[in-house]
């Protein structure tokens, strides 16, 4: 198919061909020469036409006000990613004055994404209203923060906990059956808390004399981390002649487009297809994610005997409440063990005076 589009360029590689746009060099992965491709360009170009803008009080207004705020955009890629997910989705209420939404109308838009999404995709949506309006109240984009009042629904009782721990045979499961970029992500996950996020941009460079150094991606802060032997061992044994720890085979991070950009998906292929085939197998249990091993982490830790700071310290959160979240179950158990532990000895000292 012949097509001149002005300001697109062509680039071949192992054989596929893709098209970037010349200026900004972004690839444009709609099908060439369909509307969805010339649409794509023109908004490159800036010749796609403007959408008018949302009259001052509208909660569309607000939103594209808060977008524009560093209070958003230095926010990490993937949480900026959900939050445009949660906004695109409430455009249809974009027109509504602020002052008009109460919580009973907010009550109905959770109902509503509930049964059209799901417990979680309802509560995500009230937890991002909240940020909105709390960013726009003193901005007078709004009087109230009508969200507040709007709670989340419970979780329900037949669903699985979300990123659960994995038990340490699950995760010795894991890594004898993985190779190459997923071991040593797994590793980096279990060992030494890190998000998938991190682990997949994590230098060769950032392991000196027994430590891993890194800048985490969603809050910007450093953390530092002592291998644990376990962790010392995957990685001692993986590959090291690319840069990137997790890496296929052709030196490149998992998951690395033609373009350099990265994303997740190239990784959960492989590693849901590690877990899948152990769960068939009965080796592993359901609810596995890549997530749910800094939960393990947590525990893990928390077992140990570590407090909260000390938690924090390794998985790199900034609030004592989400490292509780993650070892609540690990607290229950010492706490019982401990108890049951001061029962027994209660009971043995009342058996030698009896005796």
């Amino acid at each position: 198919m012949r097509m001149n589009v002005r300001g697109v360029k062509k680039a071949t590689a192992k054989g596929h061909v893709y098209y970037y746009h010349r200026k900004t060099g972004i690839r444009i992965t709609e099908p060439f020469g369909s509307a969805a491709f010339v649409k794509r360009v023109e908004e490159l170009n800036g010749d796609a036409p403007t959408k008018a803008r949302p009259a001052h009080g509208t909660l569309g207004a607000m939103f594209a006000a808060y977008q524009a705020a560093p209070e958003f955009t230095g926010l990490a890629d993937l949480t900026k990613r959900d939050y445009r997910k949660m906004i695109d989705g409430l455009s249809a209420l974009s027109g509504l004055q602020t002052k008009d939404i109460d919580a009973a109308f907010l009550i109905q838009v959770r109902d509503k994404a509930f049964a059209k999404h799901g417990w979680r995709f309802a509560n995500y949506t009230v937890d991002v209203l909240r940020i909105a309006f709390k960013w726009g109240k003193p901005r007078n984009h709004c009087k109230t923060n009508p969200a507040l009042d709007v709670p989340h629904l419970r979780r329900p009782r037949e669903m699985p906990k979300r990123n659960r721990a994995w038990s340490d045979a699950e995760v010795r499961a894991v890594l004898d059956a993985s190779k190459g970029g997923v071991r040593v992500a797994v590793a980096l996950g279990a060992f030494a808390g890190m998000r998938l996020g991190d682990a997949r941009r994590l230098l060769w460079s950032a392991r000196q004399a027994g430590w891993l150094t890194w800048t985490q991606s969603k809050t910007g802060d450093a953390v530092s981390v002592p291998e644990l032997r376990d962790l010392t061992a995957v990685l001692d044994a993986a590959d090291k002649t690319g840069v990137h720890m997790v890496a296929r085979s052709r030196k490149r991070p998992i998951a690395s487009k033609p373009d350099g950009d990265y994303t997740d998906d190239g990784f959960r292929a492989s590693f849901m297809r590690v877990v899948n085939r152990l769960r068939a197998d009965g080796k592993v249990g359901l609810g596995l994610t890549f997530h749910g091993l800094r939960a393990t982490a947590a525990t893990n830790l928390a077992n140990a005997g570590c407090d909260a700071d000390m938690i924090a310290s390794i998985t790199g959160h900034r609030s004592n409440s989400m490292v509780r979240k993650y070892t609540e179950g690990a607290d229950k158990r010492r706490r019982a063990k401990a108890s049951i532990e001061k029962l027994e000895r209660q009971t043995n000292a009342e058996r030698k005076t009896k005796g």
